[in-house]
């Protein structure tokens, strides 16, 4: 090849449309406590060989008792049900050994997303490739299937669902958010034009969905390969959905640098373009990158957050999963002290002077005396009265 012909090859490559996706801003409207593992190997009792999961894909809740619950998958099968609870927020978690998920539906329905039912209760929606799914609890300890699909792939256009968060509109309706896991991996992996996308469906309760038209999170709001969608209502009213990004999947597995990412919306339809959660832990094993995966956020009563997320891969440290809590940042203010405010003047009587004072007489008399007696003002004489 001339050179010629290599400089007008190199240019051409230089030229050639390139798709530039901007990065989602961090999120400043929380400060993030350092992650700490919450379900982990020595928790479940499980060995740190790796060949089983202590727990990923968590569903975050308070119960009927007041508890902070965890419902995930890990154990042996890989997508056995467990739950752990906390009555401390967070701080301390234990297995809840009496904790009951129903016999009767396939295992394979997983990535649990959980909310309050409108008659009372709980509500879990869980999916696999054939649609989403739902089972039904009084106290967040016992569960029961619901019967059919609550949703399925086809009611998209998509090959295969995942995600299903759902939180509540403030108009009382109910709005379903899903993500398109049709070939999530191949795509994403391979082809760096691809962006994955979130929709909704809404309901009245919580059985019967209609599908939103559109979708809710796209390529145009600054990330790409958008993942397991969980619901949330933050503490300003605002409709929020959490997910997982996986900022560098083109690159090999052990070099992902995933993160969570949020957006709210005050109609649950349209929404702003989405924060990264800066709350991440740096894996020791299957790579040094820093991740978190399968993210859940959920307001606790006190409107502090609690973030829940997946390390894939590996023990040590894979296959397990941590938390992170958010507290609304502290706005800083000037240390600068404000002027004192002036006040109006007392408005009082102003000095009399002579030159601008009037001159008046008056008429003073002592017995048979009278007497005429000028001045500002006049007065009488000792002895007389003013006539």
């Amino acid at each position: 090849m001339s050179k010629k012909l290599s400089v007008l090859a190199t240019l051409a490559l230089v030229l050639a449309p390139v798709q530039v996706q901007a990065a989602a801003s961090d999120d400043t409207s929380y400060t993030w406590s350092t992650p700490k593992l919450v379900v982990t190997y020595g928790l479940m009792g499980i060995a740190e060989s790796g060949s089983i999961r202590a727990g990923v894909n968590s569903a975050a809740f308070v119960d009927s008792a007041g508890r902070l619950r965890m419902i995930f998958e890990g154990g042996s099968p890989s997508d056995k049900k467990w739950s752990t609870v906390s009555s401390d927020g967070g701080a301390n978690w234990s297995v809840d050994s009496a904790f009951r998920w129903p016999t009767d539906i396939q295992a394979s329905f997983g990535h649990i997303s959980v909310v309050a039912a409108p008659n009372g209760g709980y509500r879990g929606f869980v999916r696999n490739e054939t649609g989403i799914a739902s089972v039904y609890s009084t106290d967040g300890q016992t569960w029961t299937k619901e019967s059919g699909l609550r949703l399925t792939p086809s009611a998209f256009g998509l090959e295969k669902l995942d995600g299903g968060g759902v939180a509540k509109l403030p108009d009382g309706r109910y709005r379903m958010y899903v993500g398109d896991e049709s070939s999530y991996f191949r795509r994403c992996g391979s082809d760096k034009a691809v962006n994955t996308k979130i929709y909704s469906a809404t309901s009245t309760d919580q059985l019967t969905w209609t599908v939103d038209s559109g979708y809710r999170i796209g390529p145009e709001l600054g990330t790409r390969c958008n993942l397991h969608p969980h619901a949330f209502v933050d503490p300003s009213g605002a409709v929020g959905i959490v997910f997982h990004v996986n900022n560098d999947i083109e690159k090999s597995n052990s070099e992902w640098q995933s993160s969570c990412h949020y957006a709210l919306s005050t109609d649950g339809l349209t929404f702003s373009a989405p924060k990264r959660i800066p709350a991440t832990m740096k894996k020791t094993s299957f790579g040094t990158e820093n991740t978190a995966d399968d993210c859940d956020l959920m307001v606790m009563p006190d409107k502090t957050l609690r973030l829940f997320a997946s390390l894939f891969g590996p023990g040590p440290d894979g296959n397990q999963i941590f938390m992170s809590t958010g507290t609304a940042a502290v706005k800083t203010t000037s240390t600068t002290a404000a002027p004192a405010a002036t006040s109006p003047a007392a408005t009082s009587p102003a000095a009399t002077s002579p030159s601008t004072t009037k001159v008046t007489k008056i008429t003073c008399v002592k017995g048979k005396v009278t007497r005429v007696v000028s001045g500002a003002p006049p007065k009488c004489p000792a002895g007389f009265k003013k006539k």
